[in-house]
């Protein structure tokens, strides 16, 4: 049983079957329907554009996912069928056969993909309230964005031909790649502003809460604010609005410890990040590239280490350390951090 049939019940038997080209050619053709979803900024406005832009993005899933099923199964036709080719019998001899990483096969994709888009559609629909309607929208179209694209990708590298769509998806993941590094430098700057007061004393928690006002400010004026995820805008502009309304309330000392924490919760709730699918990616390839090349120069060390700025607390110590450092020496514990990050 197909995964759509999990989720959205069994088809009619009168729906028309599609050949696997008219399938892809399909997917083809909801990569433009998003790109001009990504180009509307997506904001808690008002209802009727909300309304709007969750009803576009239902219509894409429930279609996204109607031709997933359909593709599933021509996949799988497809391979009873080559079940009756003539194939040359194993002929290894031995412990162990040589093991050959095969790609996956499209039915499994699209198998997968198919309750990963499910699950979005159910939260889109199930979701109450302008603020929830907007973070399931925006957490939608970047679901469909990866969907689509392992699985157009995972076609080309069977099939040893192009799609048209797939090559826009591509760049289009790579931009939010290089965007969610950006945003993670972001939250580093943000957690660094944080400042602990020196004492019990008013003087010393305004002191502490204007580093914290800083630290939010920057933010919001770096130019990759438009690429924090709606989730964590609200988070932080929520943050904001509490320290406008504890200076409008004449600045209470207690309130304003209380403040202070639920900040510092707040910096801790962003470290979330680093569980993102596109950075865990990129951080364990770059991890094991760096731990399986350690004779690259102090610079290249640098540079690469950069890229890793907020994964760990301890890793980004140990950089700024060799940013410091006239020689090579903090290398040898950086080498030891990055094999226990992937240990």
């Amino acid at each position: 049983m197909t995964a759509l049939k999990l989720i959205m019940g069994t088809p009619s038997a009168d729906s028309e079957i599609r050949t696997s080209p008219e399938l892809f050619a399909a997917l083809g053709k909801v990569t433009g329907r998003l790109t001009a979803l990504d180009s509307q900024r997506i904001e808690a406005a008002d209802e009727a554009t909300v309304a709007a832009l969750t009803t576009e993005v239902a219509e894409l899933l429930a279609d996204v996912l109607a031709t997933l099923e359909d593709l599933e199964k021509s996949a799988t036709a497809d391979e009873v069928d080559d079940d009756f080719a003539d194939e040359e019998p194993q002929t290894w001899v031995g412990f162990r056969p040589p093991v050959e990483v095969q790609p996956s096969r499209i039915e499994d994709v699209c198998f997968v993909a198919s309750f990963e888009l499910g699950r979005a559609l159910r939260t889109l629909q199930g979701a109450a309230g302008l603020e929830a309607r907007s973070i399931a929208a925006e957490s939608a179209i970047r679901k469909l964005h990866r969907v689509l694209y392992a699985v157009m990708a995972g076609a080309e590298r069977l099939r040893g031909a192009s799609l048209q769509g797939t090559e826009p998806l591509r760049r289009r993941l790579g931009a939010e790649l290089e965007s969610a590094l950006a945003v993670r430098r972001l939250y580093v700057s943000f957690r660094r502003a944080l400042r602990r007061p020196e004492n019990d004393s008013r003087e010393a928690v305004l002191t502490a809460l204007r580093y914290a006002a800083g630290g939010l400010a920057t933010i919001a004026a770096s130019p990759h604010y438009h690429s924090v995820r709606l989730s964590d805008r609200t988070l932080l502009l929520h943050q904001r609005d509490r320290l406008l309304d504890w200076a409008h309330a004449g600045k209470p000392t207690q309130a304003g410890v209380q403040l202070l924490e639920d900040l510092f919760t707040c910096a801790d709730l962003l470290k979330d990040i680093n569980r993102r699918q596109e950075l865990r990616a990129h951080d364990l390839r770059l991890i094991r590239e760096l731990v399986g090349d350690t004779t690259r120069e102090r610079e290249d060390w640098l540079l690469k280490l950069e890229r890793l700025a907020g994964l760990d607390g301890e890793l980004d110590e140990l950089t700024a350390q060799l940013r410091k450092s006239p020689d090579m020496g903090p290398v040898i514990d950086i080498i030891v951090r990055l094999s226990l990050l992937v240990g």
